[in-house]
């Protein structure tokens, strides 16, 4: 436990770091939704945010026919693979650990969890409860505050290649107490369909 522990802080200092380059060209724009993506076993991690700016540009360069599709309109919205502001080449403030060496830790600790016990649900469920703790970790949502003030995104993790039960799960899980309940349920509805 104190290695995950241990993980958890490193994660979310790093978290924390990053945010403000991630954010940077979203200064002023409203970021809607910030969210952690792992793998199907909770292996890796990496961090990735939208802004409704980023949103209008990239709908912008969909084909007139995708622009007035709604659900590819939703898809752009809330599937983090769309969205281009990720993590990877992004250098955390304060000499900080970049996220991609905390997930090189990530995945020692999926290897060292199924050796001790090769049942995979049971990491999963550990690996994907550590993530959405640090993702709604005070210091994470006060430094979201801080680089985005007026924004109220929604936190996920997602699994980018398998069910999307665990991320409605994290939904509900983070935003729980939303202030805007319909951006909270849209995100819930597309990512849950």
């Amino acid at each position: 436990m104190d290695d995950l522990d241990a993980l958890r802080d490193r994660l979310v200092t790093s978290i924390v770091a990053t945010l403000g380059p991630l954010l940077a060209p979203h200064v002023g724009e409203r970021v809607y939704a910030v969210a952690l993506l792992t793998d199907s076993d909770v292996s890796t991690v990496g961090l990735a945010a939208h802004g409704e700016g980023a949103l209008v540009r990239l709908v912008a360069a969909q084909s007139a026919a995708d622009r007035d599709d709604e659900g590819m309109r939703a898809h752009l919205r809330w599937w983090p693979d769309e969205w281009g502001d990720g993590d990877l080449g992004v250098v955390p403030e304060d000499g900080a650990e970049p996220l991609v060496r905390v997930s090189d830790a990530l995945a020692r600790a999926h290897d060292a969890a199924l050796d001790a016990a090769p049942d995979a649900g049971q990491w999963r469920r550990v690996g994907r409860a550590l993530l959405d703790d640090a993702l709604g970790d005070a210091r994470v949502r006060a430094r979201l505050a801080e680089v985005a003030p007026g924004s109220h995104p929604v936190l996920f993790v997602t699994d980018t290649d398998g069910a999307m039960a665990p991320t409605v799960a994290s939904i509900d899980a983070l935003d729980r107490d939303h202030p805007d309940p319909d951006l909270v349920a849209a995100a819930r509805a597309h990512l849950g369909a």
